[in-house]
């Protein structure tokens, strides 16, 4: 079959905080499990695993540069041969959108309300 590579990264995200409130939910699911299902470190890792992609795993994290770098790892990897195909992406998750419009306003998003790599 074709290799498929995946090259991610995502910010920190506070939803785990959410299921340590919910003590029942931990304790089904096991904090070991809790923990590594919810880890920016395993973003890409858990992707391939999930989609049974065989190619190779990289979770990218540069901070604002993220999706940039992962786009730029995995065209290394076409081009070396590494993998046939390539997913290249990354994620930003805000608790809110009050927290949105005060990230906005120090520049981390472009003028529509969308992350970028390279603030216009």
């Amino acid at each position: 079959g074709q290799r498929v590579g995946v090259f991610a990264g995502s910010s920190m995200n506070s939803y785990w905080l959410n299921l340590l409130a919910n003590p029942e939910v931990v304790e089904a699911v096991g904090s070991f499990q809790t923990v590594t299902s919810n880890d920016k470190d395993f973003l890409a890792t858990r992707v391939s695993y999930k989609l049974d992609l065989s190619g190779p795993s990289m979770t990218v994290q540069t901070a604002c540069s993220s999706s940039l770098v992962a786009v730029h790892v995995a065209c290394q990897n076409l081009l070396q041969g590494a993998c046939d195909m390539a997913l290249a992406s990354s994620a930003c998750s805000l608790p809110s959108f009050d927290s949105a419009r005060k990230f906005s306003a120090t520049c981390w998003y472009s003028r529509p309300g969308w992350m970028t790599s390279v603030v216009p």
